[in-house]
């Protein structure tokens, strides 16, 4: 699916995001806008920076402060944002504001930043000690999230069941991430601030096309062995049989992924490195559960072998999970990538870009030794 193709679907555009603040639209706040950056991440938390002339000529009035009175912006408030037009229209945020801030400087129009983040803001703002005995990550992650009126949905394979889980001292935010991205899973958060976690690699959309010299303004990508392994093992402890728990996983388990491909874990191999990676910290206690563990935290380093930035045209539809095509590159880096971040800026002299982060697990054939 080529940008120009999907220009209904995600929203391709150049003009001022829209806002809205408690469901009432506000074209004061479009008209004065000079920047914004909406973050988003893998790991669910969406944040938004804005900046916004706060000083001028007011209907009727003298020159003063515009973002005051019934026109001010509050903490607290819900924040939706917009771009795109009809067919085209894409949601770049939702969320609260949580900080403000005023800028002042001499020989400069006073302006209005505020930022704000999504549904998970409230788990970070909690931290607990506590511990679960004999459970799986689905009840902690439900766990953090239940303190805080939300709900999750997970579709990602678990980890398995834990004989004692610690949360020490420790925000739900934390844990929330560290149980989610031991599943090997991706969080989604919907407009109403539902949580479903879902496998990071599963994406129910075609992957869009970006060509160079057109809607792929530049891509910067780094194929870099520094961080693979040849293989991964996971040790822990069966205190009831006294013995001691072992799991492993090779090169095998991103050539599944990326089959016939020139993967970061194929060319350690080939290289006769003796680079293995043994983790101890999620301490499993069955053979199973190591194994498990170890092919999960194999495939996310594998993933990250070939890693790139790019820069294309506004597309306010993007988001982390999707895949991009990157067209006319050469043999090494050009193909198909996941995204795994995103950022919507909007400013007055480029109107909105969209930046992303990609990964995959595989170098192009003209990477081969």
């Amino acid at each position: 699916m080529s940008v120009s193709s999907i220009a209904a679907a995600d929203g391709i555009v150049s003009g001022k995001p829209r806002f809205r603040l408690d469901g009432d639209r506000r074209e004061d706040l479009d008209e004065r806008l000079l920047r914004l950056e909406v973050c988003r991440r893998e790991n669910g938390l969406d944040t938004l920076e804005a900046e916004f002339v706060h000083w001028g000529e007011r209907m009727g009035r003298q020159p003063g402060f515009l973002l005051e009175g019934d026109h001010a912006v509050r903490l607290g408030t819900t924040l939706v944002i917009e771009a795109g037009e009809d067919e085209a229209q894409a949601t770049l945020f939702v969320g609260t504001v949580s900080r403000l801030a005023g800028v002042f400087s001499d020989g400069l129009p006073a302006t209005m930043r505020i930022s704000a983040e999504n549904a998970l803001m409230k788990l970070r703002m909690s931290r607990h000690t506590r511990s679960w005995s004999h459970s799986d990550d689905r009840r902690v992650m439900e766990a953090a999230l239940s303190e805080h009126g939300s709900s999750a949905t997970v579709d990602a394979p678990l980890a398995g069941g834990h004989e004692q889980y610690l949360q020490v001292n420790r925000t739900d935010l934390a844990t929330f991430w560290e149980r989610a991205e031991a599943t090997d899973g991706r969080v989604e958060i919907d407009e109403e601030g539902r949580v479903q976690v879902v496998p990071r690699r599963q994406s129910d959309r075609a992957a869009v096309e970006l060509e160079w010299f057109d809607d792929l303004i530049s891509f910067e990508v780094t194929a870099d062995l520094a961080h693979q392994r040849s293989e991964v093992q996971v040790h822990g402890y069966d205190r009831h049989h006294k013995r001691g728990v072992h799991g492993r996983a090779g090169s095998s388990v991103a050539d599944a992924e990326s089959p016939n491909r020139l993967t970061g874990p194929r060319v350690v191999e080939d290289l006769d490195l003796d680079a293995v990676e043994h983790v101890h910290v999620e301490a499993p206690v069955t053979d199973d559960r190591a194994d498990d563990l170890a092919r999960k935290l194999a495939m996310q380093r594998a993933r990250r072998f070939v890693r790139g930035h790019a820069t294309v045209v506004g597309t306010p539809g993007l988001r982390p999970g999707d895949d991009v095509d990157l067209q006319g590159l050469d043999a090494h880096f050009g193909g198909r990538y996941a995204v795994t971040s995103v950022r919507h800026v909007f400013d007055r002299t480029d109107g909105l870009r969209t930046h992303f982060a990609c990964e995959r697990p595989f170098l192009g054939d003209g990477g081969a030794a």
